[in-house]
C-alpha cells in the first residue's frame, strides 16, 4: 500500500462524504464513510460540479468528466493549451450560472474566442 495524504477537509461532495486524497502531487477520491480509496491519485485537478453531479478532472493536459470511480462520463475532452481558465470560482462568460456549449461546464473558454457580445452594454 502506498502512503497517501487524506485531505479530509477538501470535500468533493459532502453529502457522499467524498474528499480528495493526495500522493506524489496527484489527486484521487476517498470515501470518508467507508475509509476507502475509490480512485487512485492520478489527476492534477478534481472539482465536483453539483449541477451536473459530475467531477471535472484534469490529467495529461486534458479536462474531462469522471464519476467517483474514475470512469469517464462523457466523450468531451478539452485540451488545456487551447483553453484558459476564467477564474477557479467562476465560469465562462456565456454560462451565467449554468453550463454552456462554449466551455462545456468546465469554466474555461477558448483563448482565441471572442466574447465581446456577452459584455455589450446595450443588452
Amino acid at each position: 500500500m502506498i502512503d497517501m495524504l487524506i485531505l479530509k477537509y477538501s470535500y468533493l461532495n459532502r453529502n457522499m462524504n467524498l474528499v480528495k486524497v493526495l500522493h506524489n502531487e496527484k489527486y484521487g477520491i476517498y470515501d470518508l464513510a467507508k475509509s476507502e480509496v475509490l480512485t487512485e491519485p492520478q489527476y492534477d485537478v478534481l472539482q465536483y460540479l453539483p449541477e451536473l453531479d459530475a467531477i471535472v478532472a484534469k490529467k495529461d493536459g486534458y479536462y474531462f468528466y469522471i464519476d467517483v470511480y474514475g470512469n469517464l462520463m462523457d466523450t468531451v475532452m478539452v485540451a488545456e493549451q487551447d483553453w484558459g481558465i476564467i477564474d477557479k470560482n467562476d465560469t465562462c462568460p456565456a454560462c451565467f450560472g449554468h453550463c454552456c456549449s462554449d466551455c462545456h461546464g468546465f469554466g474555461i473558454v477558448s483563448i482565441s474566442g471572442s466574447y465581446d457580445e456577452l459584455f455589450n452594454s446595450d443588452m
